[in-house]
């Protein structure tokens, strides 16, 4: 999540990080937009995108996992958190 349009996107959401891994937390079926979709940096792992609200505001949230150190766990990686720039369908809303 060090990518400078994510810092920036944070900042637009009002969010530090501690408040984006909130968001994720507390992400319901109903911020669900797409995925699981191929990432086309890593072939072997795939994304998920949600559009949840984060104060007045619909962001776009896109995340994946990654092996971690540990042999059978997972880590989360946030790609992409900043407010949304077009409409986000939420077929479950």
């Amino acid at each position: 999540m060090h990518r400078l349009a994510n810092r920036r996107g944070k900042r637009d959401l009002g969010l530090t990080d501690d408040g984006a891994w909130d968001v994720i937390a507390s992400l319901r079926v109903a911020d669900y937009h797409a995925g699981p979709e191929p990432d086309h940096h890593f072939a072997d792992r795939q994304l998920w995108i949600f559009a949840p609200l984060v104060g007045a505001a619909r962001a776009y949230l896109k995340v994946s996992y990654r092996p971690s150190d540990h042999p059978s766990a997972t880590a989360l990686v946030i790609w992409s958190i900043h407010p949304a720039r077009f409409e986000m369908k939420r077929p479950y809303a």
